[in-house]
């Protein structure tokens, strides 16, 4: 699985994100595209585009001092994946 860090304005809505990247996922079935180990080989799974297929996290680190952001985004992320 991959995963993407995108950072926005703040003042960004993230419904408006999550609704441009479900349009995307929409039209570009390749990017809905898995590979999984099975029977000795691989198979190939396409996701159904919808809502769930799109969910975007929102992590706000505005909390923290700006020294401390990149170092928690990091462990973050090596967390997801």
């Amino acid at each position: 699985m991959q995963r993407v860090e995108v950072r926005v304005d703040p003042d960004l809505d993230p419904t408006v994100i999550e609704q441009a990247w479900a349009g995307v996922l929409a039209r570009h079935p390749a990017l809905r595209t898995r590979f999984e180990p099975a029977d000795g080989g691989w198979t190939q799974r396409v996701a159904v585009a919808g809502p769930d297929a799109a969910y975007v996290p929102l992590i706000e680190l505005g909390g923290l001092p700006a020294e401390h952001r990149a170092e928690s985004m990091a462990a973050m992320v090596a967390e997801l994946c």
